[in-house]
């Protein structure tokens, strides 16, 4: 017990020590921006939402008022809901949600070194796996961010940790304990079942007698108790987003409207290649530092083709979560073009791959396993990928691929300002220039609309200003100078109103409707 204290104390030292590196003293505090901005701010919009409206749980709104009033949703929204009750008591600050996520991640790894020392009985990998994941750029930047993909990602570590201990032990209280993480990942994020299919496949597979994982003995020897769990997972998950799906069919909103962009939904060759190019150059460098990427191919190779030099089970999930993975690639195939955190889920694929090659070399090559020369090179390694991750991080803020919004628009000085000019926190403004629904809106904390038109994508123009004013917009709101010679808002800047370092304001009211 006091080693165990002793060890999960170091590894906290650990991760805090890196999180300091990566920044996160920083950009814990910071306004949703960087890569995309868009969801993040849709995000940090519901949690907004429910503070100032002190709505229950299950209505769910943006700021943005294009579709309806605003109420809709994707994902359970429990994470943002449990940000807006912590703002009743700290107040509203963006560190809740990514401190909130950060802690969820930071428990995510705690479970992560726990079953690494579990199945390697190995501290020093124990500490190298869950390191090396939170070096994996992607997690170091949304780690701290406020999508729930890692916060999704980190349940399923857990779930996982608890279903081998459930292994080891056999106590029916960590099967039901790995469910729950299953389905609150699932929950957040659908995509992470694939970990729950994978574990699925194993559980059929010997319930028919096809196949042992444990020697001749059974992983899952309480089978309608297993059969029970699965059943709850799945319903649970299922049964939220049907209701999703119906919240969404009556407030008349097709913005968070699931459906798949598998390669041959879309009959364009240049979307098709162009998103190769995304994923396999673009994107690439974000996932590890480019040396961990051949390691990992290289040693998913060596399993997959010497099946007998790893035990069944472990060959069966780096089996089954590669070709689940692959499926979620394939079936959401264009939402990698632009988005880099789907690539998430397959991230149990790699910890599967490194904790088999560990396998390998403790069972097969003991004397590597124990040498000095490997854990040396293997601190190495990891120090590689950490630097890679903090310039990552750089690049994200600071770099190319930085973007910052207006920052006048969040000033407290701006708040005051367009309360004083008459403008209420529940009067509807248009918020140019602005592609994505609710980034600007949730910085001016006002509902409205910006130029995003729908998923159609279509400009903004003349008649889209006019039908936001048919809508209720009463206030044009411009914070770029370059965007006052846009046709579409010149017949809507006869009454300015106010100008903020820059933003100009215009009443739309007596305007021509």
């Amino acid at each position: 017990m006091i080693m165990r204290l002793i060890h999960y104390s170091l590894f906290t030292v650990l991760f805090l020590l890196l999180a300091f590196l990566f920044d996160y003293h920083h950009t814990t505090f910071y306004k949703p921006q960087s890569t995309h901005t868009w969801r993040q701010a849709d995000c940090a919009s519901f949690s907004m939402n429910y503070y100032q409206y002190n709505r229950s749980i299950n209505h769910p709104r943006l700021h943005n008022r294009l579709e309806g009033d605003g109420y809709m949703v994707g994902e359970f929204p429990g994470l943002y809901y449990i940000s807006a009750q912590l703002y009743k008591v700290f107040g509203a600050h963006e560190f809740i949600p990514r401190f909130l996520n950060l802690l969820i991640l930071f428990i995510g790894l705690m479970a992560l070194f726990k079953m690494t020392f579990q199945i390697t009985n190995s501290l020093f990998f124990a500490y190298i796996i869950p390191l090396l994941l939170f070096s994996a750029p992607i997690i170091t930047y949304y780690g701290n961010n406020y999508l729930t993909d890692v916060p999704s990602f980190a349940f399923i570590l857990m779930g996982w940790s608890s279903f081998m201990s459930y292994h080891k032990h056999e106590k029916l209280k960590s099967l039901y304990i790995a469910g729950l993480f299953f389905m609150i990942a699932g929950l957040l994020k659908i995509t992470m079942l694939v970990s729950v299919v994978a574990l699925g496949c194993v559980f059929l597979l010997e319930w028919f007698g096809w196949a042992r994982f444990k020697n001749q003995e059974k992983i899952f020897k309480h089978t309608w108790h297993t059969i029970g769990v699965f059943a709850v997972v799945v319903g649970v998950v299922a049964g939220w987003y049907i209701l999703g799906a119906l919240f969404n069919e009556s407030h008349h909103v097709a913005y968070f409207l699931s459906s798949p962009k598998a390669p041959w939904t879309i009959d364009r060759m240049d979307w098709f290649t162009y998103t190769i190019y995304r994923v396999l150059y673009f994107w690439s460098g974000y996932y590890f530092f480019t040396l961990t990427h051949y390691l990992i191919i290289f040693v998913a190779t060596v399993i997959l083709l010497g099946r007998k030099k790893i035990n069944s089970f472990l060959y069966s999930l780096v089996l089954l979560t590669f070709f689940g993975s692959f499926m979620i690639f394939q079936l959401f195939y264009y939402q990698f073009m632009d988005h880099d955190y789907y690539v998430i889920p397959g991230y149990m694929f790699v910890i599967f791959v490194l904790i088999g090659g560990i396998m390998i070399l403790k069972e097969h090559y003991p004397h590597i396993f124990s040498s000095w020369i490997l854990k040396v090179a293997t601190i190495l390694f990891l120090v590689i990928n950490i630097w890679h991750a903090k310039s990552s991080i750089h690049d994200r803020y600071n770099g190319k691929l930085s973007f910052k919004p207006n920052t006048h628009l969040y000033e407290n000085e701006f708040q005051s300002y367009i309360k004083g000019i008459g403008i209420h926190e529940h009067d509807l403004v248009v918020s140019v220039p602005d592609i994505s629904p609710n980034s600007t809106l949730y910085l001016i904390n006002r509902p409205g609309f910006t130029e995003w038109v729908g998923i159609s994508g279509a400009p903004l123009s003349e008649s889209w200003m006019r039908e936001f004013i048919k809508r209720g917009a009463e206030y044009l709101v411009v914070h770029d100078q370059n965007y006052l010679n846009k046709e579409a808002i010149q017949s809507f800047k006869e009454n300015e109103i106010g100008d903020y370092k820059g933003i100009k304001i215009y009443d739309l009211k007596n305007l021509d409707r």
